[in-house]
């Protein structure tokens, strides 16, 4: 694969759900990039078989499977373990445990549902290895996800005041991980911000968040996440539903 030279990446989807699975579908065309999608464990590794790919895009349930027993099924094939790609999970299971182990099995990333288009663009970019759009060009707030997310007006305000509270804690605990270099507590507080993030709309601090789980030894991606815990404090706003 060559983004530079001009040629499109090419992907494999495997998503059951057909709604699903033309959202991320025309999200990921955006890119550019080729995509090929299956519904099934069995689909994907007849199609995993034929061709090489840049991507494996899996959905953790399947049908007939999981996708970390697709993915370990592809590795564990001598054609095709040898030429397999960056694979990212995606799911809508929230518990941290659960996602852990998709990453332990081998995943790059896990993108959780509902998944905006921006984040699964950068998720595909980041998986490629390529740079994602500027942090500081994000909005600090995404009004609208956090609605969709939580209901209504009133529920969004509330856990948002809880949520910046929470923050200089937060990041505190993230600057002294880096400082003792204690990546199992830098990682408990990404995973922590990842999921917070997202349920009220915290969009910068959360690509930062994303950014820097990706690499989690990287300065700058620190600096970066650092400077968003700054303004996101700075522009802490309620929908003003009150």
């Amino acid at each position: 694969m060559s983004t530079e030279s001009g040629m499109k990446p090419r992907f494999l989807l495997v998503e059951d759900d057909p709604p699903t699975r033309i959202y991320l579908r025309e999200i990921a065309t955006m890119l550019p990039a080729k995509v090929d999608v299956a519904s099934t464990c069995a689909q994907a590794a007849r199609m995993a078989r034929k061709r090489s790919y840049d991507l494996w895009l899996f959905d953790a349930n399947l049908p007939d499977g999981s996708g970390a027993g697709l993915y370990q099924q592809l590795l564990a094939d001598p054609e095709v373990g040898k030429r397999a790609p960056v694979a990212i999970a995606h799911t809508a299971e929230i518990d941290m445990d659960y996602l852990d182990k998709l990453c332990a099995c081998g995943f790059k990333e896990v993108v959780r549902k509902p998944i905006t288009p921006a984040g699964w663009l950068g998720a595909l970019r980041r998986g490629l290895g390529l740079q994602a759009a500027s942090i500081e060009d994000l909005e600090e707030w995404d009004d609208d996800h956090a609605i969709r997310a939580l209901g209504d007006f009133s529920n969004v305000d509330k856990l948002r005041t809880l949520f910046v509270s929470e923050l200089p804690e937060m990041q505190s605990k993230a600057r002294v991980a880096v400082q003792e270099g204690d990546d199992t507590a830098l990682r408990d507080v990404l995973h922590r911000l990842k999921a917070s993030c997202s349920l009220v709309g915290a969009k910068r601090l959360l690509e930062s968040v994303r950014t820097l789980s990706a690499d989690r030894s990287c300065p700058k991606a620190f600096a970066a996440m650092d400077e968003a815990f700054e303004v996101t404090l700075a522009t802490f706003r309620t929908t003003g539903s009150a």
